[in-house]
C-alpha cells in the first residue's frame, strides 16, 4: 500500500469514530432522569433471597444391660427406653434436618428403635389407628418457624415438637444419666403437636405459649386443640436457671383408664440447675399434676435430684435420687410410691470426627407395691439393673 493509500485509510477510520463517538454529556445529563428508565419489555430480575442454611445430624445409640431379678418378660419393668434385659439393644438411631433462614425454617427428627416404641405408647391413637400412629412415631419432632416483628421478635412455632416439660429430654447424649426418670417416664408428657410461641424481653427472662391437641397425640384423639401451656425461664446468672411451666385443660385418660371421657388435667413442672465451680453442676426437678377423670379427681407427684462432677474434660459422673407418687395408680396402672437412684459413669470423646459417649450405669428401683418381674410367677418389690451404653453423633 502506498504512503497515499495509507494515509487515506486512517483518516476514513478516525472520521468514522468521530461520527460514532457520543456527544460530550451535559451538566443536565448527569444528573438522574425523574422517572423510572423507559420500559424496554424485559422484566427486571427477580431479587433472590440469601440460601436457607441447612444443617444435617445424625445419631445412633445402643446399649446393653442386665436386669438382676431374672425377669421372664425380658424386660425392665417401669422404663420406656432402656426397656430390654440382655443382649444389644438399639435405643434411638436419628436423623436431624434444619433449614434456618433469617425469618423463619423448619425441622425434622426421624428415627427408630426403643424411642419411637415409647413414642407410639403414649399415643392415645395407637389403639385406635396403630397403622397411621407406627409411621407417626418415628417422626419425633417436624414443625416449621417464623419470626414475627414484633417486640424483640416473637418466633412462632407449628407442627410436632417435643415437651417443654421435665429436666430431662429424650435424646440420651443430652441428659445425664443413660436410664430415664421416673418422673420424665411417668410425670409429664413426651410430645405435642399445635402452635407454640416464643419470646425473650431480656438475656435473663424467656417466655413460652403453646397451644396443643393434649399430651402425646399427633393429629387423633387427645383435646382437639383444649390444651394450653405457659413456661417462664429465668437466668439471673450464668450458673442458675430456673424453669416453670404449667399445662392444663382437656385430657383423654391414659391406657390404664381407656374409655374414659375427657376431662380436665394440670400440671405443674419446675427444674433449677445451679454450677457452683466449673465442674460440679446440681440440678432438681418438681412436678406435680391433677385430673378430674369420672369426676373423682387424682394426683400424682414427684421430685429427682442431680449431682454431676466433670472430673476431666473427658470423664465425668452423675448421681441421681428421686421419689414418685402414683397413688390411684393413673400414671403408671399401679397403685404405688416408687424410689430409685441412680449411679452413672460417663467416658466421652471424638472420634473420625465423631463424638462418642460412653456411659457405665447401675440403677436401684423400689416399690411398695410387687411390680417388678423377677421371673414367673414371682414379683418383688425391688429392680436392680446394671447397662452400658455408647452413643455417636455428629
Amino acid at each position: 500500500m502506498t504512503q497515499h493509500a495509507r494515509s487515506r485509510t486512517i483518516a476514513l477510520l478516525i472520521t468514522a469514530l468521530a461520527l460514532l463517538a457520543p456527544p460530550p454529556a451535559r451538566a443536565a445529563d448527569s444528573q438522574a432522569p425523574p422517572t423510572a428508565p423507559t420500559d424496554t419489555g424485559t422484566p427486571a430480575p427477580i431479587a433472590v433471597p440469601p440460601p436457607a442454611a441447612i444443617d444435617l445430624n445424625a445419631m445412633v445409640d445402643v446399649y446393653s444391660g442386665y436386669n438382676f431379678n431374672g425377669t421372664s418378660s425380658g424386660t425392665n419393668q417401669i422404663r420406656a427406653f432402656d426397656v430390654q434385659d440382655g443382649g444389644f439393644a438399639l435405643n434411638f438411631a436419628k436423623l436431624t434436618l434444619a433449614a434456618k433462614t433469617a425469618r423463619g425454617g423448619i425441622r425434622m427428627d426421624a428415627g427408630f428403635g426403643s424411642a419411637t416404641d415409647a413414642l407410639l405408647a403414649a399415643d392415645p391413637s395407637s389403639k385406635t389407628d396403630p397403622t397411621n400412629a407406627r409411621w407417626l412415631s418415628h417422626i419425633e419432632q417436624a414443625y416449621g418457624s417464623v419470626a414475627l416483628p414484633i417486640g424483640k421478635e416473637v418466633t412462632l412455632d407449628a407442627g410436632k415438637f417435643v415437651t417443654q416439660h421435665g429436666f430431662e429430654v429424650i435424646e440420651t447424649r443430652d441428659d445425664w444419666n443413660y436410664s430415664r426418670s421416673l418422673l420424665f417416664t411417668w410425670a409429664i408428657p413426651f410430645f405435642h403437636t399445635g402452635l407454640r410461641a416464643s419470646y425473650a424481653p431480656s438475656a435473663e427472662l424467656g417466655l413460652m405459649l403453646c397451644w396443643v391437641n393434649g399430651w402425646n397425640t399427633v393429629i387423633e384423639e387427645g383435646s382437639s386443640m383444649r390444651t394450653l401451656g405457659v413456661q417462664a425461664s429465668y437466668k439471673p446468672r450464668p450458673s442458675v436457671t430456673l424453669v416453670v411451666n404449667d399445662m392444663f385443660g382437656l385430657e383423654k385418660a391414659p391406657t390404664a383408664m381407656a374409655g374414659a371421657p375427657a376431662s380436665f388435667r394440670n400440671l405443674v413442672d419446675a427444674s433449677l440447675t445451679f454450677s457452683p465451680t466449673g465442674r460440679l453442676s446440681l440440678a432438681l426437678n418438681a412436678d406435680l399434676g391433677t385430673d378430674s377423670v369420672a369426676g373423682q379427681g387424682v394426683s400424682w407427684s414427684g421430685a429427682a435430684g442431680y449431682a454431676r462432677y466433670q472430673a476431666r474434660s473427658f470423664l465425668a459422673g452423675t448421681a441421681r435420687v428421686e421419689y414418685f407418687a402414683d397413688s390411684d395408680g393413673f400414671m403408671t396402672g399401679n397403685r404405688q410410691h416408687i424410689f430409685e437412684a441412680t449411679a452413672t459413669a460417663e467416658l466421652s470423646g471424638t472420634l473420625a470426627r465423631t463424638s462418642v459417649l460412653l456411659r457405665l450405669e447401675y440403677r436401684h428401683d423400689h416399690s411398695d407395691a410387687m411390680v417388678f418381674d423377677a421371673g414367673a410367677p414371682t414379683s418383688q418389690r425391688d429392680q436392680d439393673t446394671v447397662l452400658v451404653g455408647a452413643v455417636a453423633f455428629f
